[in-house]
């Protein structure tokens, strides 16, 4: 049995939380260069996915695929005597790889991927930005990152970020559904989409970070200079992140389905999905969202107060009323 070196590194994270930041950026590599080519070609496989994120995270390169000579293409058991030439980044010497191996590796450490049960990304390994501006002086925009579990996020706020990955979404697929029938488009068509696609990126990141700047605080009637939320700011400071590095990017996306993963199991009943007399099926989370009056009915609160409250206290809400509704139901059902 083929032993690996003793340089290779197989200490693979076991959770996306247990990731570094060097490690979410090169699994996001991996998800970039593959997104890329799926535009054009047929997309992998989530094993072959995982492959390529195995060796990525052991610093392995593969050379060639090789065969046992003893062995032909149509055997039975040919993944037995398949491997890679391999060899560790930076370093000469190679070796084989059987895939019979990297089956037993990839299964034994990479299960964390895309386990619907475990738990996503919520660590944000980004909490700051800085853009560089040269106009009227040079000098930097400073933008502060959302806190753990986005505990600092108002209702407002949410939606916005919901509103702006959705549309972020519609367009990449898209721009993906275009370059699939590149012949119908021209390459004008092509990049106004592919604009389309880096605004909306940039909208999103500029309603999750807040900007360094001067405000009265409404409490205290007191000036401060500190990071703020303010309503206006994916229109005023999208611009900061239209040339965000496709790699964090990825990373942010990789949060983004984690936090949403973290608020399903800890609001269930918000977003759970029903299904409407068209079809169409709509979460609780969908419908208050775009329904400001329903929340000042039951909450008893104005627009303005359901904006500023912070969003886990009225998914709460939402989640409590979700519960009293079941059980008014089951009442009445006896």
């Amino acid at each position: 049995m083929f032993t690996p070196p003793r340089k290779i590194d197989i200490q693979i994270p076991r959770a996306w939380n247990q990731c570094s930041r060097e490690q979410l950026e090169t699994i996001a590599t991996v998800f970039v260069g593959q997104s890329m080519s799926a535009a054009t070609l047929n997309a992998p496989t989530m094993f072959e996915t995982k492959c390529n994120i195995f060796l990525a995270l052991a610093n392995i390169d593969v050379i060639s695929t090789e065969q046992d000579k003893d062995m032909g293409d149509t055997s039975d058991d040919a993944l037995l005597h398949k491997y890679y030439v391999c060899k560790i980044q930076g370093d000469e010497q190679t070796f084989p790889l059987y895939l019979w191996q990297l089956h037993s590796f990839v299964d034994d450490n990479l299960k964390w991927i895309d386990d619907e049960k475990g738990n996503g990304l919520t660590n944000f390994v980004y909490p700051t930005y800085k853009k560089w501006m040269l106009y009227p002086l040079p000098h930097y925009h400073l933008y502060d990152g959302p806190a753990t579990l986005m505990q600092d996020f108002t209702w407002q706020r949410y939606r916005f970020a919901q509103d702006f990955m959705e549309w972020y979404v519609h367009c990449s697929n898209e721009l993906v559904r275009m370059l699939k029938r590149r012949r119908a488009y021209d390459d004008k068509t092509i990049a106004e989409q592919e604009m389309l696609v880096r605004k909306a990126m940039a909208q999103f990141l500029a309603t999750i970070y807040n900007r360094r700047v001067r405000y009265v605080n409404e409490q205290s009637g007191i000036k401060e200079h500190d990071f703020a939320f303010r309503p206006d700011q994916p229109i005023t400071n999208w611009k900061d992140f239209f040339g965000f590095s496709p790699v964090k990017w990825q990373v942010v996306l990789l949060w983004w389905s984690g936090m949403m993963h973290y608020l399903q199991q800890r609001y269930p009943r918000c977003f759970k999905r029903q299904s409407t007399d068209n079809g169409h099926r709509s979460t609780p989370l969908e419908l208050y969202t775009r329904t400001v009056a329903t929340m000042e009915k039951y909450l008893g609160l104005d627009e303005q107060d359901v904006n500023q409250q912070n969003f886990h206290i009225v998914l709460q809400h939402m989640e409590d009323m979700a519960q009293q509704n079941e059980e008014m139901e089951k009442i009445r059902s006896k």
